[in-house]
């Protein structure tokens, strides 16, 4: 068992970047009640630059030389901070439902990125196994469209603008985990891959609160919420970059939906709110996903040592 772990340790990374997303999304949650979207993304990802501009002056990291590289480190900061503005903007158009619904179909895009971007090979099961996970997902979001309206969901949300919103979102995730895979065949260095994408993601949202004018000054208790969320922010993006550095961005896309399943024992934990009966059958299904995807399925070759430019210590 230890000698399995050892030799698939992307797979255990990978399951528990998901733990670590789902508190983080707990603690946005709790923020979002009282401050702006944008501004809740401005107050606890700097965090997550500061670590990653301590590790990069630590390991003695040098900037890559190759313009390729700069690339993929545009396409991976600009997907991750499109995926968080997607996010806020969906929402405004979109119940929770409905947004998380389109946000998944990034488990079919990485699919097929993966196979044309990348040249990963892509088994039948792959694709059968994305699209058991996004049932699931269905199944736990309960969107209005599909399974009609009730108590607890309006009906007449779904707007043309909000689906746009959604779907970019998806897509930017979906590019994400592509384009950070592809960085790690590169072999750049991890550290200042997540400092460029921090960077991305603060500049843009502080340009965002700072164009609506909605920064207002936090209290003691959001500022506390903001540093746990940052921490959190901190773990699983460390756990997501090191597994998509040792596995396939459809294996990692696919287990990363669990973060569903943790979010509802958070749910009921902390916010004492019972799941719809839908949402066990979900349960069920991301578990055969995760079980399916990960059967048979060999690790993907080992990546290059990181450049010249990076520190070997890296991770």
């Amino acid at each position: 068992m230890i000698r399995l772990l050892r030799r698939r340790h992307g797979l255990v990374l990978a399951a528990i970047a998901p733990i670590t997303f789902s508190f983080q999304s707990l603690l946005v949650d709790i923020l979002t009640e009282t401050l702006d979207s944008f501004q809740v993304v401005l107050i606890h990802v700097p965090l997550f630059m500061i670590c990653c501009f301590l590790l990069v002056l630590y390991a003695r990291v040098r900037p890559p030389k190759d313009y390729k590289h700069y690339l993929w480190l545009l396409g991976s900061g600009a997907s991750q901070s499109g995926s968080t503005c997607f996010l806020a903007l969906a929402l405004t158009n979109l119940s929770v439902g409905n947004t998380v619904t389109i946000f998944y179909t990034a488990l079919v895009q990485v699919v097929f990125f993966s196979r044309i971007i990348l040249k990963e090979q892509v088994r039948l099961f792959d694709i059968l196994f994305a699209f058991v996970a996004l049932g699931a997902v269905v199944f736990i979001a309960r969107p209005p469209f599909i399974f009609g309206t009730n108590d607890h969901i309006s009906g007449n949300d779904v707007t043309f603008q909000g689906i746009m919103f959604a779907l970019a979102g998806s897509s930017s995730i979906a590019i994400f985990n592509v384009a950070n895979r592809k960085l790690s065949t590169l072999g750049v260095n991890s550290y200042f891959c997540m400092f460029s994408n921090g960077t991305m993601v603060v500049f843009t949202s502080g340009v965002i609160t700072l164009i609506l004018q909605r920064w207002r000054w936090p209290t003691m208790h959001e500022w506390l919420f903001a540093a746990l969320a940052g921490v959190t922010y901190v773990c699983s993006h460390f756990t997501l970059f090191y597994a998509l550095k040792v596995e396939t961005a459809t294996l990692v896309t696919v287990i990363a939906t669990t973060e569903i399943v943790y979010a509802l024992v958070l749910q009921v934990a902390f916010l004492h709110q019972l799941p719809f009966w839908t949402s066990y059958i979900g349960t069920v299904l991301i578990i055969v996903a995760c079980i399916g995807i990960t059967l048979k399925n060999k690790p993907p070759p080992s990546p290059p040592p990181e450049s010249p430019q990076s520190n070997p210590t890296d991770l």
